[in-house]
């Protein structure tokens, strides 16, 4: 299927175009009816009656190849685009709120300062994607893989990521409010400025994060890695109801072995690490576990932002 095929069979009510494909790099814009499809499909469907009709009357792309694609500032909402590929497609400033790309391709894909509210991307692949400014508020990104991914400034409140990997991505000045990390990957990744107002972070890896600026108000920490080398975890849980954030961290050297817990009252990640550092200085600083952990804790520190 051509652009211009895909163009025409579009304006003339087509929705189905599941298991279709298009050449590689084709470009919508250059269509010689590309603003008449890309007023059609940003009006069309906003006279529908009700959600329901509206989902009616969606395209649905899945099964299909994409590669390449450039389909910048369409209204796709409730887009049907399950199992597709989508790789290095262009969709800046397009309306993907609503629509369905779970077990979709999208590695190398634009996707800058788009909307995907209530998005299903589940199981998605997003290695590289570049998300920047992207409205991603309850989007649903359970078990998606976005490695590297470029998610600066964007609006990932209140989204579902759990068992999400986003290893090595950025993440600053992002909006992460209710957000659930839960189980995730995110060694490596920039949380510098990050807003993490009640975000889940349970049982997540954070090894290796920059989060200068970050303040972890509220969050839920419980059993998550924020070691900055294998074998060392600082575990921690957060108490919400309090004005600060109550910090446990837990010493461990495996079962039925040295486990001290020291708790921490503030708003800032350093400030906890340091005081954590002071109570093993005082107390373990003779220890092989004290001597460990104090020089896994001064990297740590060594590696935040003032």
């Amino acid at each position: 299927m051509t652009g211009e095929q895909f163009a025409d069979w579009a304006l003339h009510g087509k929705k189905d175009f599941s298991g279709r494909q298009m050449p590689d790099g084709t470009d919508l814009t250059e269509l010689e009816r590309w603003e008449e499809l890309k007023t059609y499909l940003n009006t069309f469907p906003m006279n529908a009656s009700h959600q329901f009709e509206y989902a009616t009357k969606a395209l649905n792309l899945s099964g299909g190849r994409f590669y390449g694609l450039r389909a910048p500032g369409l209204s796709l909402r409730y887009l049907v685009a399950e199992n597709t590929d989508f790789t290095s497609a262009d969709f800046t400033g397009t309306n993907l709120s609503y629509a369905n790309l779970s077990d979709s391709r999208l590695s190398g894909a634009i996707i800058f300062k788009s909307a995907l509210v209530k998005a299903n991307l589940s199981n998605a692949r997003l290695p590289d994607v570049d998300l920047r400014m992207a409205n991603l508020s309850n989007a649903n990104l359970k078990g998606a893989r976005l490695p590297q991914a470029k998610l600066l400034k964007a609006n990932l409140s209140s989204a579902k990521l759990p068992h999400t990997e986003l290893p090595d991505s950025d993440l600053k000045k992002a909006n992460l409010t209710g957000a659930d990390f839960s189980l995730s990957h995110l060694e490596g990744s920039d949380l510098t400025d990050a807003i993490t107002s009640e975000t889940i972070f349970s049982g997540a890896d954070l090894s290796r994060t920059k989060h200068g600026g970050t303040h972890l108000w509220e969050a839920y920490l419980d059993g998550v890695n924020l070691g900055y080398s294998s074998g060392v975890r600082y575990r921690q849980t957060v108490n919400i109801g309090d004005k600060n954030d109550i910090i446990t961290f837990v010493l461990s050297e495996g079962p039925g072995n040295l486990e001290d817990r020291i708790i921490v009252s503030t708003r800032s990640f350093r400030g906890a690490l340091s005081k954590f550092r002071k109570h093993i200085e005082d107390k373990y600083r003779d220890s092989k576990i004290g001597i460990d952990y104090l020089k896994e804790t001064d990297y740590a520190l060594e590696r935040l932002d003032p």
